[in-house]
């Protein structure tokens, strides 16, 4: 069933308590599997990764490996966490949003460089556009709403125009399950959503929001398709539209406005889960699909930013 048919379902909700004391998963290979959102030791489970601009230092606490810690960036560039050698890991990059260029530290050795594709005023919207199990150097520009990609599989500059305003966040994700990333947008002032399906080729538009809340995009049900998600500042509340059924899943009272959004699978099941992440003492927690409420400590600090792509899509804005 098209994704138009599955949101227009008739709403209802499950409520999933949980308690705080004090979030995309990528798109994935055209198998029908998913990328899971910065799995850098490759073992399926999302890894907290922090980086620090003043010294490009990058932190990253591997689930099953152990901590890695790498230096590459520095003030003029964002981190880019994502698969671009196609072996199942999260591999460092970052984009210089000065000069355009990226630069790729892949997990399979050696490095790789992209010179010039993006710059001042341009957003890095990575995603694996074309469905080869890669990930693609991508970028929006803010002021004219240009969506550009590079095609990993042959290297064809792909381009959107008049796709968004200044208004917009984009949330990028594969929203119709074809194994594609969708360039995606996703307006606070009237939650509005707009969604370019490749599936089909057409747009899908609707509402799910308002001004009150920021978007937290993932697979929140295990379907391998991107769902509408959003959280909440004020309460910590979250709200996921599922796609399987169209039923919005809710997580009470989890994070604060100290907390900036980590979603991601942090048990392993293919599912997202609800994370925040707090600079002020580097505390992260997530509210497992699979295993409850767990908590990392004194992971970052004030000098970090969240080192996951949809972090550093919300930094650049």
């Amino acid at each position: 069933m098209h994704l138009q048919h599955r949101l227009t379902r008739a709403l209802g909700v499950i409520f999933i308590l949980s308690f705080f004391a004090a979030g995309v998963a990528q798109a994935g290979p055209p198998s029908g599997t998913t990328m899971v959102l910065a799995d850098f030791d490759g073992d399926g489970i999302t890894d907290p990764a922090v980086y620090r601009p003043s010294n490009g230092n990058w932190a990253i606490k591997q689930s099953t490996d152990g901590d890695k810690n790498v230096t590459l960036g520095g003030p003029d560039f964002a981190p880019i966490a994502a698969d671009f050698d196609g072996d199942g890991k999260a591999d460092v990059a970052v984009y210089n949003r000065t000069n355009g260029n990226w630069t790729i530290q892949k997990s399979t050795g050696g490095s790789l460089t992209i010179g010039n594709f993006g710059g001042l005023g341009f957003v890095p919207v990575v995603g694996d556009y074309d469905g080869d199990g890669l990930a693609d150097v991508a970028v929006w520009k803010i002021a004219v709403g240009k969506w550009s990609y590079k095609q990993s599989s042959d290297g064809v500059v792909v381009q959107f125009f008049s796709f968004g305003t200044p208004a917009h966040t984009p949330v990028p994700g594969d929203y119709d399950g074809d194994g594609k990333t969708d360039p995606a947008l996703y307006r606070q002032s009237n939650g509005a959503w707009v969604i370019k399906l490749s599936e089909t080729n057409g747009t899908f538009v609707t509402t799910f929001g308002n001004s009150n809340h920021s978007p937290a995009p993932g697979d929140y049900d295990g379907d391998g398709l991107a769902d509408l998600a959003l959280w909440r500042a004020s309460n910590g509340n979250w709200n996921a539209k599922k796609s399987s059924d169209g039923l919005v899943l809710q997580t009470f009272s989890f994070g604060t406005a100290a907390h900036v959004t980590t979603p991601g699978d942090f048990d392993g099941d293919s599912v997202t889960d609800p994370g925040v992440w707090k600079d002020s003492n580097g505390n992260w927690a997530f509210k497992q699909s699979t295993d409850g409420f767990e908590q990392l400590l004194g992971f970052g600090s004030t000098n970090h930013i969240v080192a996951f792509p949809q972090n550093a899509i919300e930094s650049e804005l």
